[in-house]
Parts: structure tokens; C-alpha cells; sequence
């Protein structure tokens, strides 16, 4: 990243697609947050394609200047490749928001989708057509916007071709079916991926699902979706028609705009959209949930602040591509008792330097912890404070969480303790290193016995880097499993329970060799992590595919690839 100078500091790298790795940064001129998008430079005929592409996406995205869509702030081409400047949006993917709420109410449902379909109103007014609208590139910020991303397969209307004829684009699972046959789409088709998406809210499924791509994409150009009442019977029949007319399979019989399908949703639910404020207040106050919702339940907006409500001084407050920080929990008689040990073992060091003990208790007089039960109702101010307050942003909940209970008595010093614990060291030094290591073996087996099971915290997104070469053709291969690596530490309670670098197994799921008349294929799922105690938490991840760009070329996932998981329950130990 040498090539933009020091006005960017990186920070982080949060994902990498096909086209490009995206980072977060600080942008040290204007103290800001950036997030910035880097073109692979791959060698071969694709590279041109692709920077084309990327060019394309960043005109795209300069054309554009509407709250429901990230900002570009700058295109910098510089040296062998380019490099865009976009607004960093915190929060979580409208994927990682239905993974957490599986199926929502109509209401809340039809509101986050007149959002989107103002975003996308105003691309296609600009002639600018998405062609990959999906969960994953819709986001809600931590301030309760919604916001389209990602137009790295955008075309503008009327644009000279940048994919070949026949080449489908887009996520196989909200391609419209002209997409499937290799046309190159028009606004309709973000139409019919809008209507995916909703549905997906109502039913907590997309309306076609299939374990073959081939079944899929057929079902797609065959048949009709399953009725949503059936699944949802909150649903009113008016918004299901709807749903039906924008999943139409011929273009023609859809909604012909973004404008008109928006307003006919408004039309029939009067009175049952959110308005701003509360469709806000409700996305501010779902940022805090990191565990799914169990069962079928149909999520309602004051089952989402009510729930909110009691958990928001709980759990971390979850973010793309935030920062990594350790759960706020109680004390406890395990933290006493660790503080205990790790304080012996310094004790321990300082015999074995040969210090006497008015030098021990010169330089380091160390506290003896004084621990008070905590109650068993959560009672605290802390409590009270974080019970309905959805005017502060998590990052600032998240700083309040953070401040020391009150109510707890702080650490005191003794001195008598300090001489109980301190003894002389002619009396007990350790005559050798072997001694010394011997004793911290055993502090540390100690601690480890004493510390309670943790849960794992399911719905948590970490990256994980692939350790292999994998081709699509190595036929024999499919179904096998795959190596790869965590790339940071997982925290719960105060401990590190995955460390990075920790083995992480996937498995081969697509593997199509290239032959004159059939384009390769490539692909593989994430599915466990090895954790601190030996035990395997299990992993849950998208279907990554990699297809060909010509029939007869071979394609493959290279080492060092960087991809993201989604932890499930578990303990561990």
C-alpha cells in the first residue's frame, strides 16, 4: 500500500472478493475513516477486464450521492493498479442482521426494503443498474441507516459490454433468470433481486433453495415461488402479490422501476410502514444481538427493543470490520483466583533473581485482591443506564458498558498478607531453572483447572486465511477437506478461547474441471475451528465459488486467499 503515500494509515484488512481486497484506514489528513478498496493485479488476459471493471465500479459509485448508498471519496490509479477511497460503514451486513433475526414482520420487512429501493431508484435514475443486490451487500450502520454497497459489477445503462456474451454475473441464489441465461440485465433485475430479499425477510429462506447449482438455477427458470402465508401468516396478501409480481420470471410482467414498486408497497400497507424515527430506533437497538433467535418465531419490532433492552449490557456491540474487543463480564472467584496465581508466579521470579524481601516490597508491594459477592439480581446503575437509551450510538454504549460496576469494593493493600505470602528466600529459593519452570507449569495447570466453561459467541464473524492451492482440476478432491488458519484471537469472557493462528478445516464442495465446452468450476465451505482446549467449535460459512471466465480455462483459489466465517454455539473448556 506504499503507493498512496502516508495521508492513509491501514489499520486492517476486512475482506477480499474476486475483483479486490478491501481495508480499513484513517484518512490522517481529515482524522476520518475510510475504507479502501485495492484492484488485484493478476497476471494473464483478465487482468484488463478487470481493471476495466474496477474503473467502471468507481464511476459508478462517483455518480452516486444518496443516504441509502455508500460514498466514494477518491479513484487513485498509481503505479500498476488502482485504488478506491470509500466511506467506511460500521454496523453489520443485512445478511449477518437475518442470520441473528431469521424471519421479521411484514412492517418491519416493508421499511427496510423501501429503503433499499430508494438507493437503488436513484443508481438507476443515474443509469447505473447493481446486477448483484443480495443480504451481504446491503448494510445497516450503527445508526440505523440502510445502505447499499459493493458495485463492483455495476453497469451503466447502455455501456459498451465489459463480461462476454453468456456469462452470467451476480450470486446465483438472487439472479434473476435473464442473469442465469447470460444477458446482461436492466433495472428489472434489481427488481427481482429486491423481491428475493424480501421474501428472504418474511420466510427466513430465499424462495428457491436447492443442494445443486444446476437444480437451483433450473427451478429458477421453472417454476413458482412457495406461498409466503405459509410460512409467515402475519403476511398481509397484498404485500405476497407484490413479492410475486417483482419475482416474475419475464422481465416484462415486473415492476418496470424502483419508483414503482416502492410506491405500490407503500400504498398497501398505509398506515403499517415505520416511520424514520422508529425504523431507526429499531436498527439502532438490533446491533446489539449476536446470538440467533431460536425456533420459527416471527420477530416483531417490540420483540427486537425488548430483548434489546435486556441483553445491551451483555454482549459486545457487533460490527463489520470492527475492532476486536473483550466481552464486559462480572468478577468472579475464577479472575480472583487467576489474579492470585499470576501474582505468585512474579513473586516466584523475584526469588529466583535472588531479591531479599525488603527490596521485594520496596519496588513492587503487590495488593492482595479483596473480592465481594456479586448479587444476583443486575440491579446496577450500569444495568438501569443501558435499559433503554438508543439515542447514544454502540460505539458509545459500548465505552459506557466499559466503566467499573458500581457498587464493588476496589483492590485494597495489606501488607500483613504481602509478609504471609513473602518468605525469606534463603529459606525457599529455587536451586535451578528446572524448578522455577516446574512451578509455573503448575500455576498454569492450577488456572486452567479452576477457569469455567465458556459459551462460544455464536454469530461472531471471523476471518480465516486458506493455507493450500485448490483447483478445479483435481477432481478427485471433491469432497475432501482443506486447511486453512484463523487470522485473530476469538475473545468470550474475558479469555481467549480461539487463538489466532488456530487450524481451521473446510471442504471442497464444487469442483468442475475446465473442458472446450464447460467452464470450470471451483468451490468450498468453512465448517470447524480448533479451539484453545483441544475441542472443535463448528463454523458455518456462504458456499464460495470460483468460476471460470471461458470454457477450457482452469481457475483456482490461491494460499493466502482470506475469507470470513461465522462461529456456531459451543463451549469450550
Amino acid at each position: 500500500m506504499s503507493g498512496l503515500g502516508s495521508q492513509y494509515e491501514i489499520i486492517q484488512k476486512l475482506g477480499e472478493g474476486g475483483m479486490g481486497t478491501v481495508y480499513l484506514a484513517k484518512d490522517t489528513m481529515i482524522d476520518r475513516l475510510v475504507a479502501i478498496k485495492q484492484l488485484h493485479r493478476n497476471t494473464g488476459s483478465e487482468e484488463e477486464s478487470l481493471g476495466e471493471r474496477f474503473q467502471a465500479e468507481a464511476l459508478a459509485l462517483a455518480k452516486l450521492n444518496h443516504p441509502n448508498v455508500t460514498h466514494l471519496y477518491s479513484f487513485i490509479p498509481k503505479e500498476d493498479t488502482y485504488w478506491m477511497i470509500m466511506e467506511y460503514v460500521e454496523g453489520k451486513t443485512l445478511e449477518d442482521w437475518l442470520f441473528v433475526h431469521k424471519k421479521i414482520t411484514h412492517q418491519l420487512a416493508a421499511s427496510i426494503t423501501v429503503q433499499i429501493l430508494d438507493g437503488l431508484q436513484h443508481a438507476h435514475r443515474k443509469g447505473i443498474i447493481h446486477r448483484d443486490i443480495k443480504p451481504a451487500n446491503v448494510m445497516i450502520n450503527e445508526d440505523g441507516e440502510v445502505k447499499i454497497m459493493d458495485f463492483g459489477i455495476a453497469r451503466m445503462r447502455n455501456a459498451q459490454r465489459i463480461t462476454s456474451h453468456g456469462k452470467s454475473v451476480g450470486t446465483l441464489e438472487y439472479m434473476a433468470p435473464e442473469q442465469i441465461q447470460g444477458h446482461e440485465g436492466d433495472e428489472r433485475t434489481d427488481i427481482y433481486a429486491v423481491g428475493n430479499i424480501l421474501y428472504e425477510m418474511l420466510c427466513g429462506s430465499t424462495p428457491f433453495k436447492s443442494d445443486t447449482d444446476y437444480r437451483l438455477m433450473k427451478d429458477k427458470l421453472e417454476k413458482q415461488p412457495e406461498s409466503i402465508l405459509q410460512e409467515n401468516p402475519t403476511v398481509p396478501k397484498p404485500l405476497e402479490k407484490i413479492i410475486f409480481k417483482a419475482l416474475q420470471r419475464n422481465p416484462d410482467k415486473r415492476y418496470q422501476s424502483a419508483r414503482e414498486m416502492k410506491n405500490v408497497i407503500e400504498k398497501s400497507l398505509d398506515g403499517s410502514l415505520l416511520d424514520q424515527a422508529t425504523l431507526t430506533k429499531v436498527l439502532k437497538a438490533s446491533q446489539v444481538f449476536t446470538v440467533p433467535e431460536k425456533g420459527n418465531e416471527i420477530i416483531s419490532v417490540s420483540n427486537i427493543l425488548s430483548r434489546a433492552k435486556s441483553i445491551s449490557g451483555k454482549f459486545r456491540v457487533p460490527s463489520a470490520g470492527s475492532f476486536k474487543v473483550p466481552v464486559i463480564s462480572k468478577i468472579n472467584r475464577s479472575y480472583l483466583i487467576l489474579g492470585a496465581s499470576v501474582l505468585l508466579c512474579v513473586l516466584l521470579l523475584i526469588w529466583s533473581a535472588g531479591t531479599d524481601v525488603s527490596k521485594a516490597e520496596e519496588i513492587s508491594k503487590p495488593p492482595v485482591i479483596t473480592w465481594e459477592e456479586p448479587l444476583e439480581e443486575p440491579q446496577n446503575e450500569v444495568a438501569e443506564q443501558s435499559s433503554g437509551n438508543f439515542n447514544e450510538t454502540p460505539s458509545e454504549m459500548y465505552r459506557r458498558i466499559a466503566k467499573p460496576p458500581i457498587g464493588k469494593a476496589k483492590p485494597k493493600e495489606k501488607k500483613s498478607d504481602v509478609k504471609k505470602i513473602v518468605k525469606n528466600p534463603s529459606d525457599s529459593k529455587p536451586s535451578n531453572t528446572s524448578k522455577k519452570n516446574e512451578s509455573t507449569e503448575i500455576i498454569k495447570q492450577n488456572q486452567r483447572a479452576e477457569q469455567p466453561p465458556v459459551k462460544v459467541p455464536a454469530g461472531q464473524t471471523i476471518l480465516v486465511t486458506l493455507m493450500e492451492d485448490i483447483s478445479s482440476e483435481e477432481k478427485e478432491r471433491d469432497g475432501t477437506l482443506i486447511r486453512l488458519t484463523c487470522n485473530e484471537d476469538v475473545v468470550a469472557e474475558n479469555r481467549v478461547i480461539i487463538r489466532k493462528g488456530a487450524v481451521v478445516t473446510g471442504k471442497i464442495v464444487d469442483c468442475v474441471p475446465s473442458n472446450s465446452r464447460k467452464k470450470a468450476l471451483i468451490g468450498f465451505v468453512v465448517i470447524r475451528v480448533e479451539a484453545v482446549d483441544g475441542s472443535t467449535v463448528k463454523l458455518k460459512s456462504k458456499r464460495f465459488r470460483l468460476f471460470s471466465d471461458v470454457a477450457g480455462k482452469p481457475i483456482s483459489y490461491r494460499s493466502g486467499q482470506t475469507f470470513e466465517a461465522i462461529l456456531q454455539r459451543g463451549i469450550v473448556k
